[in-house]
């Protein structure tokens, strides 16, 4: 019976941060994870909804008519995204080898 109240809970949050990211545009990650780790743990919010998001992004990105014009767009922000990630990334790394190295370690 509870599994039912749940699943009812689950579906019910997904609905509103659909009809909010319908609305404006954006949203549902960040309405529907807090919303839905209300009901369950964050891990499980987080599975639960990745394929709902990754439906209606594919669904807006197809929506904004040729896909290739929206990458043109937007190639400048996935540079910097990408720039970001390898420099977060390397740091990462020196730091963890410098530790290896530092006395004490």
């Amino acid at each position: 019976m509870l599994g039912g109240v749940i699943a009812a809970l689950m579906a019910a949050v997904v609905l509103v941060a659909a009809f909010v990211k319908g609305a404006i545009g954006f949203g549902f990650p960040a309405l529907g994870t807090p919303l839905l780790s209300l009901v369950v743990d964050v891990k499980t919010a987080v599975v639960v909804l990745i394929l709902p998001n990754i439906v209606m992004d594919g669904i807006q990105f197809a929506r904004r008519g040729t896909p290739l014009s929206t990458v043109r767009r937007f190639w400048v922000l996935h540079c910097a995204c990408r720039t970001g990630w390898i420099s977060v990334d390397s740091t990462a790394r020196c730091w963890a080898s410098w530790r290896c190295w530092a006395p004490g370690c």
